[in-house]
C-alpha cells in the first residue's frame, strides 16, 4: 500500500508559516535574490487568487509549492481557459526559499 502523504500536509499553511519566518530576509535581500523579490510579489498581489495544488506538491529536501489559478476566459472560439502556475522551491537544509517560477500557458 503506497500511502499518499500529500493529502496529510498543509501545504498552503506550510509555505504561509516559512514565509513569514523568512519575511524579513526575503525583504532586506530581494534586490539581490530575483526569486525572493518575485516571491514577496506573489504573496502580496497574486496570493489571494491561486490556490494549491497540494496532489503536485512535494515534501523532501525540497519542498516544492505549486499555486493555480484559471483564468476562466473560455469562449465560444476557444472553449480552453488560460490558467497560470506558481512553482515555489523551499530547500530544508538550506533553509530558504531557492527558485519561483512563473509559468503561464
Amino acid at each position: 500500500m503506497i500511502l499518499e502523504i500529500n493529502k496529510y500536509i498543509d501545504f498552503k499553511e506550510l509555505f504561509n508559516d516559512l514565509f513569514k519566518t523568512h519575511e524579513v530576509d526575503l525583504i532586506k535581500h530581494r534586490y539581490e535574490a530575483k526569486h525572493y523579490d518575485d516571491i514577496i510579489k506573489f504573496k502580496e498581489y497574486y496570493y489571494k487568487d491561486f490556490e494549491i495544488l497540494t496532489e503536485e506538491c512535494e515534501y523532501g529536501k525540497e519542498i516544492t509549492f505549486i499555486f493555480f489559478h484559471d483564468f476562466s476566459d473560455s469562449n465560444e472560439s476557444n472553449p480552453q481557459s488560460s490558467s497560470a502556475h506558481y512553482i515555489i522551491v523551499y530547500d530544508s537544509i538550506l533553509d530558504e526559499f531557492v527558485s519561483c517560477e512563473y509559468e503561464q500557458g
